[in-house]
């Protein structure tokens, strides 16, 4: 077994599941903190829920649409999968809620920001 190899590509999959795990559950979180939409709390509820599930649960149909995207082998099935969790968004939402000042939020608007670049 190559020790380097192993290791580049742990260290590979780790960093670029940091980087999108940071950027997709931020916005996620953001969008429930700070925007008002249809079914928000009951969609918000749902995230929650899935929580509850173990992961071992979904090993079976994971592995199966991952067999049919024809992803065996490669590093999509560890990535894709973990882009998004549901602790991480709700973790974000609750930073947002505090760190996001409904204040900073209008003063933005009133500029002609977008919601999303309050967020920046």
């Amino acid at each position: 077994m190559n020790f380097l190899a192993s290791f580049f590509n742990t260290l590979f999959i780790a960093c670029v599941t940091t980087v999108l795990v940071l950027f997709f559950c931020s916005i996620a979180g953001f969008t429930f903190a700070k925007c008002d939409f249809p079914g928000k709390n009951t969609l918000f509820a749902i995230l929650l829920g899935t929580i509850m599930i173990p992961a071992a649960g979904s090993v079976v149909a994971l592995f199966v649409i991952m067999a049919d995207l024809h992803w065996i082998g490669t590093f999509l099935p560890v990535i894709i999968p973990a882009m998004v969790t549901a602790f991480g968004v709700f973790w974000m939402r609750q930073i947002s809620l505090g760190a996001i000042s409904t204040e900073l939020m209008d003063a933005a608007r009133l500029d002609g920001a977008k919601p999303f670049a309050a967020l920046l």
